[in-house]
């Protein structure tokens, strides 16, 4: 990869990618983790988190994916790893804080 990047990070209006959407269900399930078929076939029923072409190209490089929220940036906003975020858990990454 070009960049050298070890992944990249989405920030959105909700906290990860979830089973439904959140702002229509209050008791969707946020997923902490997901594979890129996972994630595909999430983008692909519907969920409007990322575009499809993003997964294809993240899962081509082998490049984790961190989905998160850029209104929730304290420590509970886990948000969702999509490939192999669970290696980049164990990390300390940073935190960026807006304002």
């Amino acid at each position: 990869m070009a960049l050298q990047a070890e992944h990249v990070e989405f920030y959105k209006d909700v906290k990860g990618i979830y089973n439904e959407d959140p702002k229509e269900n209050i008791h969707a399930t946020q997923f902490d983790q997901l594979t890129y078929s996972q994630a595909f076939t999430t983008v692909k029923s519907g969920a409007k988190i990322l575009h499809a072409r993003a997964l294809l190209l993240a899962e081509k490089n082998q490049l984790p994916l961190y989905i998160r929220s850029f209104i929730s940036v304290d420590e509970n906003c886990k948000g969702t790893w999509v490939g192999k975020g669970a290696n980049l858990l164990k990390k300390n990454l940073p935190r960026y804080e807006i304002g």
